[in-house]
């Protein structure tokens, strides 16, 4: 029963794009089985999305809390108007821990089990190429509890901390394993989600908090680091963004916390855990931007280069306090 929760849960996840337009209607039983008897799912996705705002406010009776705010989101291709589009394939391991038409390509290392659901996403009309993803935000700030949200420096205690975020990734490969296991292993390894993702990152934000602005900074694999300094949008796309990308593995699941079990603690035994498997990347920074600028209005404090960056068994436990 849990392996078929688990199975119909990760095909939910993935239709829910379309669900939103779709007009649903029954299907008969000749129709149902239909569907169950193909080898897999491939969904189709064309979209771009804004969102005014997202707020966060913390679960408290204290109503004097104030909130996270982010403003003016939008998601979708690299320019303003331009779509995010994939192909999405979704595929069920047999009973052998195997996928017998696994168009995407099965999972590195993710010890397949019976009931286990593996979900590709690819560039839509050219898998060769990989996906371009815009993402900007206008702000995120805190907000106070009366409702108000200011610049940095003023007397309340409102801030504006990033604003002006504009991120565009070539994602080549992005893997996702939803395992019926959820509970982390005895060597930390965590079931319920494995994300594989390479991707290259172009980023520019103003850290208003900080007074610290970051301009065409460029992010990745280990090795690109001339790539990242010379080369143009088309080289940067195909030679790091496909052929040199960052390598990240992310494993997510219900597990103890980190502090569980030792002296002077009262960590709870359930959490959400995310684990770091694995991570290697190159960064380029050419311009970091301090304060407001100098008389001659230049106030980039030089460039930055950050060469074979590696981070492996890295465990985070996210949970509530009483």
């Amino acid at each position: 029963m849990m392996t078929m929760k688990k199975s119909l849960l990760a095909l939910s996840v993935a239709a829910m794009p379309m669900a939103a337009s779709a007009d649903l209607q029954p299907m008969n039983d000749n129709e149902m089985g239909g569907v169950t008897g193909q080898a897999g799912v491939t969904i189709e996705l064309s979209t771009a999305a804004t969102i005014g705002a997202i707020e966060y406010n913390q679960d408290t009776a204290d109503s004097s809390t104030g909130s996270v705010l982010m403003e003016g989101i939008r998601v979708g291709g690299h320019e303003d108007g331009e779509k995010l589009e994939v192909d999405v394939y979704v595929d069920l391991v047999n009973d052998a821990g195997t996928i017998s038409n696994a168009v995407g390509g099965a999972p590195d290392d993710a010890n397949l089990e019976d009931g286990d659901a593996v979900i590709n996403v690819r560039n839509l009309g050219n898998e060769l190429a990989p996906v371009e993803v815009g993402v900007d935000m206008d702000s995120l700030g805190l907000m106070s509890s009366d409702g108000t949200i200011t610049d940095p420096g003023s007397a309340d205690s409102s801030a504006t901390l990033i604003s002006n975020l504009d991120l565009d990734m070539y994602v080549s490969k992005l893997n996702i394993t939803a395992k019926t296991d959820n509970i982390v292993g005895a060597d930390n390894s965590i079931g319920s989600l494995r994300i594989e993702n390479d991707f290259a990152a172009e980023l520019s934000a103003d850290f208003d908090v900080a007074a610290v602005s970051l301009v065409d900074a460029r992010m990745g694999g280990a090795g690109s680091m001339e790539l990242l300094k010379t080369a143009n949008e088309e080289d940067f796309a195909t030679q790091v963004g496909l052929l040199n990308p960052v390598n990240v593995v992310l494993e997510v699941g219900q597990g103890p916390a980190i502090s569980a079990g030792k002296q002077s603690t009262s960590a709870p035994e359930e959490t959400l855990r995310v684990n770091i498997a694995e991570l290697s990347a190159d960064m380029w920074l050419p311009t970091i931007n301090v304060g407001s600028g100098g008389d001659d209005g230049n106030a980039s404090i030089g460039s930055v280069g950050i060469s074979n960056l590696n981070v492996v068994d890295t465990q985070m436990a996210v949970y509530g306090r009483e």
